[in-house]
């Protein structure tokens, strides 16, 4: 499989921006004539002041000024970034665009179709994390980047007999619950997560392995704490692990086969 592309490669570099002082009605026809759902609202000197979207504009008084509906929270990414770092920062953050800042400078946006149509089934649509193949591709990477890494897997206990006892969509508000608890008490810079399967979750990490093995054990403990009205039971986890850092130099290999 081929190394994951960048945003660089999958953002659109041509940015239709709004000002902050353009009424609703505009920065709605904008969008649509451009087939777009989200404008940066950037100021007549160039400053970056916050993203406006279409769902925040519809049904709105037309008349009414940008500056009042934008988001000013701003969530940027590099274009060195890759489309599955991207993808996890909007499933995180909620956003279905981020702007693409190098060096201060906006030079592009990227939407969550544009990183899906580049992620396609590799993307689980129900807990919003990626399928264990990115995963490969990230742990290829960072063993390329002369890091170790190790894996850990999460099993949920008795998730079968949930779904038999109390529905597939109960099931599945399990699964989202867990993928968010998770995706909560992870560093983005060390680690990265993904659905592994059914009820399974995997993640990768640099970090050393007594520290990766704290983490796994603070998860299933954080996992433990889920309360759910549909579950009065509670939600329990297993892991395990392998791989971790080696005593010495990794030789030349083929990485993928790792």
């Amino acid at each position: 499989m081929s190394a994951a592309k960048s945003v660089k490669e999958v953002m659109s570099g041509h940015v239709v921006t709004v000002p902050p002082s353009a009424i609703a009605k505009s920065a709605v026809f904008l969008m649509r004539g451009h087939e777009i759902g989200a404008l940066p609202v950037v100021h007549d000197h160039g400053a970056l002041m916050g993203i406006v979207y279409l769902q925040d504009l519809l049904g709105r008084d037309p008349m009414i000024s940008v500056s009042d509906l934008m988001t000013k929270e701003i969530t940027s990414v590099s274009p060195n970034a890759t489309v599955f770092e991207a993808a996890e920062l909007m499933t995180k953050t909620r956003h279905s665009h981020l702007v693409v800042v190098d060096e201060g400078e906006l030079v592009g946006i990227v939407s969550h179709s544009d990183a899906l149509s580049e992620l396609g089934t590799s993307f689980d649509p129900l807990t919003g994390l990626p399928w264990s193949d990115a995963l490969r591709d990230w742990a290829i990477s960072a063993l390329k980047g002369g890091h170790e890494i190790a894996v850990l897997f999460f099993d949920l206990n008795l998730f079968g007999q949930f779904n038999k006892k109390y529905g597939h969509i109960t099931g599945d508000a399990v699964l989202k619950s867990v993928s968010e608890t998770l995706k909560a008490n992870v560093d983005p810079h060390l680690d990265f997560l993904c659905r592994y399967g059914g009820d399974e979750f995997a993640l990768a990490t640099v970090r050393h392995a007594d520290e990766a093995i704290e983490l796994a054990e603070s998860l299933v403990e954080r996992i433990s704490q889920i309360e759910l009205s549909e579950v009065p039971e509670g939600i329990g986890a297993t892991y395990g692990i392998a791989g971790g850092r080696r005593t010495k130099e990794r030789l030349d290999v083929h990485y993928a086969a790792t």
